[in-house]
């Protein structure tokens, strides 16, 4: 493929050696730059900034990493194709969370329906002593779990568990006060607790606290993926229309 048809990509990373320009710039205000002018650096920023929690999700429904990669990828090419009709781009996360998991189990289901039903229909058991092998049984159930809990209680979750923000930045972007956030924390985790005790898996509040903080955010180096990711998105990107058509 000739070149010259990422030149728009290459100019941008070369743009980006001064990443703080968009840092601090909100959710809304970048997808809104990137539905109104297709801004590859908006575009790359939210994708970056997203991308630690999009692949954490992908790595705890997929074990295998390759695909788990492309859903990584098919994940923000749904955001590129629904970036105007997103109902609160002010949270970002938790949206593209709910695109990633659920897209990660159409590719498990497709993959490997027979090993998903054989895994569910396991009896689980785990120690409370070592939060490595709580995490071991509680990886491949842990996003069908959060995800049948009640609304309120699932963003906390994901932003402060699954994006690493802190209370006040995740009561910022809810529009609550941060003793809201820190109550409902705690609510999500009895509850979660409670569902995971049915499942077999008995677990401690305080190590599955500890699991989710340590565990659920996983330190992953995928810096080429998200490149690539970002090619892909800019490339399928409707073309912004004429002022004169």
């Amino acid at each position: 493929m000739p070149s010259a048809h990422w030149s728009p990509v290459l100019r941008y990373l070369r743009r980006i050696a001064a990443p703080n320009q968009v840092g601090q710039t909100s959710d809304r205000v970048l997808l809104d730059r990137f539905v109104r002018t297709r801004d590859e650096e908006a575009f790359a920023a939210f994708v970056k900034r997203h991308a630690a929690m999009v692949m954490a999700v992908c790595r705890r429904v997929l074990p295998d990493v390759h695909t788990a990669e492309d859903v990584f990828q098919a994940t923000f090419l749904v955001l590129v194709r629904k970036a105007r009709s997103i109902a609160k781009p002010d949270c970002l996360g938790p949206w593209l969370y709910g695109v990633a998991y659920r897209t990660a189990l159409q590719a498990r289901s497709a993959a490997a329906t027979r090993r998903r039903h054989e895994r569910q229909a396991a009896a689980i058991q785990a120690t409370d002593s070592d939060p490595d092998l709580v995490w071991r049984d509680l990886r491949p159930i842990l996003d069908e779990e959060i995800r049948s809990l009640p609304h309120r209680y699932q963003s906390p979750i994901i932003l402060c568990y699954f994006e690493g923000k802190t209370k006040e930045e995740a009561a910022q972007l809810l529009g609550l006060p941060v003793g809201t956030v820190s109550s409902r924390l705690a609510r999500a985790r009895k509850k979660l607790r409670g569902r995971l005790t049915r499942r077999g898996l008995a677990v401690s509040l305080g190590l599955l606290t500890c699991t989710l903080e340590h565990k659920a955010l996983a330190n992953m180096t995928f810096a080429p993926l998200v490149d690539i990711t970002i090619k892909a998105g800019l490339a399928l990107a409707p073309p912004i229309p004429s002022p004169w058509a």
